[in-house]
This record gives C-alpha cells, sequence and structure tokens, in this order.
C-alpha cells in the first residue's frame, strides 16, 4: 500500500524522522491501523474524523515532539560535558568551552558552571605550584645551612 512505503520514508530519512504523522484514512480495519503505527504513526483516524478529536491528537503529537527536541537537546550537552571531562584528562580543555551549557538553568548547566570552575581554580593551583615548590627548597636549603644550636 503507498501510504505505508510513504510512510516508511518519513521515518527512514534522518531529516523527517521525528515529523509526528497522523494517518487519516477512509480505511477501518485494525490490521490497516495496526501496520500504519508499527512504521511510525503517532495516531490514526479513520474517516470521518470529529475536528476536535484530531485538533487534540495534532496538539498531543507536538507536545510529543517538543519535549522530544528538549530531550535531544540535553542529551546532546550531557555528551558536551563528558566529551568536556575527557578533554581535560587529556589537557585539552578550554575554560569557557562549556559556557552556552552553564546558561542552561537547570541540573546540567549548574553541572556545567561547577566543572568549568573546579577546572579553572586547579589550573590556578597548577600555575602557583612550581612557585611553592621553589620556594619551599629555598626554606630547605636555608634549614640545612643554618648552624645546628644546642639548647
Amino acid at each position: 500500500m503507498q501510504t505505508h512505503f510513504t510512510l516508511e520514508q518519513l521515518k527512514d530519512s534522518a531529516v523527517t524522522r521525528d515529523l509526528p504523522v497522523i494517518m487519516i484514512s477512509a480505511l477501518d480495519d485494525i490490521a490497516s491501523i495496526a501496520r500504519c503505527i508499527e512504521r511510525g504513526a503517532e495516531d490514526y483516524l479513520p474517516k470521518p474524523f470529529d475536528p476536535v478529536l484530531l485538533r487534540a491528537r495534532i496538539s498531543a503529537c507536538l507536545e510529543k515532539k517538543d519535549l522530544r527536541e528538549r530531550e535531544k537537546e540535553y542529551l546532546r550537552d550531557v555528551v558536551r560535558i563528558v566529551a568536556a571531562a575527557v578533554a581535560v584528562e587529556h589537557g585539552g580543555y578550554s575554560t569557557g568551552s562549556l559556557a552556552d551549557v552553564s546558561e542552561r538553568g537547570d541540573e546540567l548547566g549548574t553541572l556545567a558552571r561547577v566543572f568549568d570552575s573546579m577546572v579553572s581554580g586547579i589550573r590556578q593551583r597548577e600555575r602557583r605550584l612550581p612557585g611553592r615548590i621553589d620556594k619551599l627548597r629555598e626554606e630547605i636549603a636555608g634549614v640545612r645551612d643554618a648552624p645546628l644550636t644546642d639548647y
């Protein structure tokens, strides 16, 4: 059936895969409905259909699509934070590279801000460390060179 073929093509393409599809058909048999749902249709309305019901189902589909888009964005940002952690491990993290993720108002945004702040703090301590080591060496050398006194 042409309808099933068209639906398969829509769902096989990365560009159109996430588009919600509501099938409207004069066919009212369970097998046809099941095939459409199995091939990715969000819903199926037999003719004649109630416009109020169609509007409600369209709204539900669009809300579901919006939730999925937010979920995908969230997952992309999770992947970016994981990649940033790997970059820190390999010495290639650039402070501030998670700035746009940090702007999120949720826990992931908080994680990105804390992560960037922690990396920045670690790097500051690393930069101060050679000076502290040199100062410690000087102090140790000064103690060794100082005469021992008996009390």
